[in-house]
């Protein structure tokens, strides 16, 4: 069972949408994070790589505003930081859940770290996955408890990095995955291509960087990036 948006449409409990709060308030987006908004709408799966304090919550928050329940998932350190913001930014208290022990179901945000993935039994319409670089390694827990949750999301899934790479290609891979990206559907053919894949007596070595021009455009398809001296200056 998913929580839809009209479950927080009675009673004056649904947050409204951040148009309006930043109009009562004189704020205004920056063209560039309406921009990413936009780019989060029109596709199931989305990446934001933008740099470090240039909006990156605020604009999944707006994304995700009136489309129903949403799990946010940040390292331990950052689920303050999430609360804080979404309560920042016009979600109610009331409506944001940390979680602990156990989910609040009926809340329209639900905070978790990595680790307590496992303690997540119900289903959500959309997903945040803040520093999603995290997710790199296909082998860790968290990857796999990732990735079973997002597959099953039917609103929208969003990762948000400033750092979606941080040394090869290969550590793009597994994150592609959860996307359910085209690029992802073969490790051999993804490897070989744009990490110089090659068997050794070893087993495989990846840890190569080809055709980088190439792979940087065709994420184009599903990556926002953007850096603050090419948006702020």
């Amino acid at each position: 069972m998913y929580i839809k948006s009209k479950d927080y449409m009675e009673g004056g409990t649904y947050s409204p949408s951040l148009k309006m709060w930043f109009k009562k308030k004189g704020i205004e987006l920056y063209p560039y994070q309406k921009e990413c908004v936009r780019f989060i709408k029109e596709r199931w799966a989305s990446y934001i790589a933008l740099d470090m304090g240039m909006g990156k919550s605020l604009i999944s928050i707006e994304a995700t505003r009136r489309l129903g329940s949403t799990i946010v998932v940040c390292p331990a350190i950052l689920k303050l930081n999430w609360k804080q913001e979404l309560m920042k930014f016009g979600v109610k208290e009331e409506l944001i859940n940390i979680v602990t022990n156990k989910e609040v179901y009926k809340c329209q945000y639900n905070i978790v770290n990595y680790e307590r993935l496992n303690r997540i039994k119900h289903k959500y319409y959309n997903m945040i996955i803040d520093e999603a670089h995290y997710c790199k390694n296909g082998k860790a827990q968290r990857s796999r408890d990732v990735k079973d949750i997002a597959w099953g999301i039917k609103g929208k899934l969003i990762l948000l990095s400033g750092t979606p790479i941080k040394s090869r290609p290969e550590e793009l891979y597994y994150q592609l995955k959860i996307m359910q990206d085209e690029l992802s559907i073969s490790w051999e053919k993804f490897h070989r291509r744009y990490c110089g894949a090659r068997r050794t007596r070893f087993g495989w070595w990846t840890k190569g960087a080809t055709r980088k021009e190439e792979l940087a455009i065709d994420l184009k398809r599903l990556m926002y990036r953007a850096t603050k001296e090419s948006k702020l200056n």
